[in-house]
């Protein structure tokens, strides 16, 4: 399970008893979305920025930075196959 929120840093736990396993580096702004991809191996948070970033799950090393939205990151998911990320944000008003 990973979790992200005001304070910028991802974390994942171990879902059946709560442990945190690891810390991630703090992202550019608040974590608005945060996935594990399907083979466990990478993790992926989005920020309030617009920034996003694809971490190895094992030794937290930066995999891919990903840019391209222009408000928050509303959204993050893996693909079932784990090969691709998608990022998502809100539409403007």
């Amino acid at each position: 399970m990973a979790t992200g929120g005001a304070d910028q840093i991802p974390r994942l736990f171990q879902a059946s008893n709560g442990k945190m396993l690891k810390a991630f580096p703090a992202q550019a702004g608040p974590i608005t979305g945060v996935a594990v991809s399907a083979n466990g191996q990478l993790l992926a948070p989005g920020d309030r920025s617009g920034a996003g970033v694809v971490y190895k799950v094992s030794d937290a090393s930066v995999q891919a930075k990903l840019a391209g939205h222009t408000g928050p990151v509303t959204g993050v998911t893996f693909t079932p196959n784990s090969s691709q990320v998608v990022t998502s944000r809100g539409t403007r008003q």
